[in-house]
């Protein structure tokens, strides 16, 4: 896939798998496009635990604190107080319900009082990097929703191991699940490269571990 091909993917609302150095792997989708249909997808094929990824700006300006008062598992993330949204959901749990709070997480427009605290998304600040540094997953996300013309948000889930179901898949399993789910895998340390490439349509992007799926136009 080229530059524009992977940001065009994800400004559409599809899902891509994202993997870093340590071995982890996510599902990744720009929050604020993300439709019922989708967090579905992700529910199914996730470990059904959704997060949805923010700049510690956004955070901040929703008032949403992390879930204690110092974070303790290292890196630059934190989850914050768990939300839905105020109006318009049922249980808060379902697939229609997670996916309208993630849009209103992202959306610039959105106040405190527009979500109900505690529910049932996990809202995670993160301070992307940029182009300098090394990327976690859950920071290449954010990256790639704003390079995308995205608002800066993505919901994420790690990815359910299809050898072991107890555990989470790793980096040798992505190249089965990507043809298996018609989705890309990009690394997170090379999501720099859109930042740098942006508008360059026939480079190809490193970091693309498979082709493009047959029905990415």
């Amino acid at each position: 896939m080229t530059v524009n091909e992977v940001l065009e993917w994800f400004a559409s609302g599809r899902p891509l798998m994202l993997t870093n150095d340590d071995g982890a792997c996510e599902l990744a989708v720009a929050a604020d496009r993300i439709t019922t249909k989708t967090m579905a997808e992700i529910v199914r094929i996730g470990t059904g635990f959704v997060r949805v990824v923010l700049p510690e700006a956004t955070c901040d300006r929703l008032l949403l604190p992390l879930q204690t008062w110092r974070w303790t598992t290292g890196g630059s993330a934190g989850d914050c107080v768990t939300v839905d949204a105020a109006t318009g959901v049922t249980t808060g749990i379902s697939a229609a319900d997670r996916a309208l709070t993630a849009r209103l997480l992202a959306s610039a427009d959105t106040h405190p009082a527009d979500l109900r605290r505690p529910g049932h998304v996990v809202p995670q600040r993160v301070t992307p990097v940029g182009s300098l540094g090394r990327l976690t997953a859950h920071e290449a996300a954010v990256v790639l929703a704003s390079l995308s013309g995205c608002a800066p948000g993505a919901v994420v889930s790690a990815i359910t191991s299809q050898v072991d179901p107890r555990r989470l898949a790793g980096i040798a399993e992505l190249p089965d699940l990507a043809e298996r789910y018609a989705v890309p895998v990009i690394r997170a340390a090379n999501v720099a490269d859109c930042a740098r490439w942006r508008g360059a349509a026939g480079r190809a992007m490193r970091g693309v571990l498979v082709s493009a799926p047959k029905d990415a136009g």
